[in-house]
């Protein structure tokens, strides 16, 4: 959950001594028509370089631009002319033929479509107004198939039950609402998400129970309390770890809370883990159209998740039109975009570990 600080190290000749500093996350904001990726020198690929302002999302001008020429520019709305991934509205996808922004890619398996792009899966088959899994078995992800079922190694498996061994490296999941506990290595069994107690050995926060404050430290992989350290004295910028797992140095020399405290999570995730379970919601490309299971069902407990996540400080552009659109067609508070990539991965963690 934590984003980690990018170091830098700046080699000065100065008095035979080379110094190292730290640099801070800087909040990069991009009008209309700016280029909005960024080399990664690390990995060698592209990654967004910041945020567009508001009523913008980075995504190609063109069909086939490479990465590197992304732009900031106003999403495509329904049967627009679409130039691929990110450019539609939210809950729209880009067809990859047509290339036209459609409500697609939205319905799980067992339930109805009325032709094979609305079904999420990319070898399912829309049969008998249908959702219905490949005869075979094969599948290229998890949507391509059953509920309580996930794709490993191309071939549609069950999912670990309540104390069964899991391994989320080698592809052996736990069925929603469970997590993979470990303790010491990358295999466990499947357990409650957030069970853990005050000193229990965890790999992420999800272990720990949050609701009692409790966060996974990445120093010692225990759960600890958490306690909100005060601003540093000086720049953060000027010393490693200056700013603690919740929160990343911005260009001012301060510390900003970038990801969400323990307590916070713990306000909205239950309601919304109850509501998938409950429903049977099992993971879609689109789960952002107003189509899914997710959206239809649970976009309510969605929003409050995400309601009750949010900081918007000197890290972030202050952009809310994706999200605005989704939560007020669900009744519920605005909150930033910056939370898109927030609930993304919340629904990965739920569907996948």
């Amino acid at each position: 959950m934590k984003v980690l600080i990018n170091l830098v190290f700046i080699y000065l000749y100065l008095i035979c001594e080379v110094f190292s500093s730290y640099a801070p996350e800087c909040s990069s904001c991009f009008s209309e028509g700016q280029r909005c990726m960024v080399l990664d020198t690390n990995s060698g690929s592209y990654k967004n370089g910041g945020e567009c302002y508001n009523g913008l999302v980075c995504t190609a001008k063109n069909k086939g631009d490479d990465e590197k020429n992304w732009q900031c520019m106003k999403p495509i709305e329904l049967n627009g002319n679409c130039s691929g991934e990110n450019s539609c509205d939210i809950g729209l996808t880009c067809d990859p033929v047509e290339y036209k922004c459609l409500n697609s890619r939205f319905a799980q398996i067992g339930e109805k479509c009325s032709s094979v792009l609305d079904c999420s899966g990319t070898l399912s088959s829309c049969k008998n107004g249908i959702c219905t899994v490949e005869p075979s078995g094969k599948c290229d992800d998890a949507s391509d198939c059953e509920y309580g079922s996930t794709c490993s190694n191309n071939l549609c498996k069950p999912l670990g039950k309540q104390g069964e061994p899991c391994d989320n490296y080698k592809g052996t999941h736990c069925i929603y609402g469970l997590t993979c506990v470990t303790n010491s290595s990358t295999s466990g069994t499947c357990g409650a998400l957030y069970s853990k107690p005050l000193g229990g050995t965890c790999s992420s926060d999800n272990d720990c129970n949050q609701s009692q404050n409790l966060y996974c430290s990445i120093k010692t992989n225990i759960c600890e309390e958490y306690i909100e350290p005060q601003q540093p004295k000086t720049n953060c910028s000027l010393t490693q770890d200056s700013c603690d797992q919740f929160h990343e140095c911005s260009c001012d020399g301060k510390c900003y809370q970038s990801s969400a405290f323990p307590t916070q999570v713990s306000q909205g995730i239950e309601p919304l883990v109850n509501c998938i379970l409950k429903n049977k919601c099992t993971w879609v490309t689109n789960f952002f159209s107003s189509d899914s299971c997710m959206t239809k069902n649970c976009g309510s407990e969605l929003c409050k998740y995400s309601g009750a996540t949010i900081f918007d400080n000197a890290l972030s552009c202050g952009n809310t039109h994706q999200s605005e659109k989704y939560c007020d067609s669900n009744s519920v508070s605005r909150v930033s975009s910056s939370i898109i990539l927030l609930i993304s991965s919340l629904i990965i963690l739920i569907f996948y570990f």
